[in-house]
């Protein structure tokens, strides 16, 4: 059975063209021409597409996360399906692992099959996504192209990560970032790095972890990482496994070395030494991000609109032990 994606290859134009000629949008004379020919030469009229044009809606909404490693993608995952079904949509997941052209098939799936629109968390395929016509938000991370977008108030978050540190008499500081820097993740370090500089303190050392999977990253760097007594890493995934590499090089975390995550997600509490991060509220996030969408299906103009939630400090012990024992521990060093 043919698909609209045979379709505009057929007519040589896009499957975001086709789509609007399906909807009613505006195409070209020309692309016009080509897409019904295309259409009657391959007979192209499936049940399930005439079902959903008569019905101006297939109660299908996607979501794109780049890695399902990383518990905070499916803790966001699970706020949007929750509300996304609530309003009687069904949910299609994406697990995009960091590929483009992963992501540009499913956006062009998404669009053959008319779902109603997209929350991304990628940052990627901005233009993509802008082309096929549908509603789309962006959560975490930034498209680019005046989407809709929700966000916690990331700069703010390594801010208060530096101060934490510093507070504790921590003196050597290091960054764990990915080697891809999304916009969340940027913001972070700004203000990480910003805080470091505005009390007088030497620019933190970047380490690079890979998202997928950190600790393959982060194995062979618990001797450099061990040089540093106050990490933050930009998620709480990687800050585990900096924990992990610190310990198996006979560094003690909290004692030699303190580290700070960021999300909060449930393993922050249950790990051992539990993890000091900034939390934030990844299930408002998703929430929202379902709100702006379900306001652009219904028409709703949100052009460069962006929500920015709070964060929290989240002490817990991978910072635990007291300021006065630190500055004793570093004189003594001397």
């Amino acid at each position: 059975m043919a698909t609209m994606h045979d379709v505009a290859q057929r007519a040589g134009v896009s499957v975001a063209t086709v789509s609007r000629f399906f909807n009613g949008g505006y195409t070209s004379p020309a692309s016009r021409a080509s897409i019904e020919k295309a259409v009657e030469e391959l007979q192209y009229s499936p049940n399930s597409i005439a079902k959903a044009l008569s019905a101006h809606s297939s109660r299908l909404v996607g979501l794109v996360v780049p890695s399902v490693t990383n518990p905070f993608f499916p803790e966001l995952a699970r706020a949007v399906e929750e509300e996304t079904a609530r309003k009687g949509y069904q949910l299609i997941l994406c697990n995009s692992e960091g590929s483009i052209e992963k992501e540009q098939r499913f956006i062009e799936a998404m669009t053959s099959h008319f779902a109603d629109g997209i929350i991304t968390s990628t940052g990627n395929c901005g233009e993509v996504y802008k082309a096929s016509g549908m509603p789309v938000v962006s959560v975490d991370r930034e498209l680019g192209t005046g989407a809709p977008h929700v966000t916690s108030d990331n700069y703010r978050g390594g801010m208060l990560a530096f101060k934490c540190l510093a507070e504790k008499a921590c003196k050597k500081f290091a960054f764990i970032g990915a080697p891809q820097e999304s916009t969340s993740q940027r913001h972070r370090r700004e203000g990480f790095f910003h805080e470091a500089e505005r009390q007088g303190y030497a620019a933190p050392e970047i380490f690079l972890a890979d998202e997928a999977d950190e600790y393959r990253a982060l194995e062979d760097e618990g001797e450099h990482l061990s040089r540093y007594d106050g990490i933050f890493a930009w998620n709480d995934h990687a800050a585990v496994q900096a924990i992990r590499a610190l310990h198996q090089v006979g560094r003690s975390v909290p004692r030699d070395v303190m580290v700070i995550g960021f999300d909060d997600v449930h393993i922050a509490r249950l790990y051992i030494p539990s993890l000091t991060t900034i939390a934030q509220p990844i299930y408002e996030m998703g929430r929202a991000a379902a709100e702006l969408l379900m306001r652009q299906m219904n028409g709703e103009k949100l052009d460069n609109v962006t929500y920015l939630l709070g964060i929290e400090l989240i002490s817990r012990e991978t910072t635990a032990v007291s300021a006065n024992l630190r500055v004793f521990q570093h004189a003594d060093a001397f």
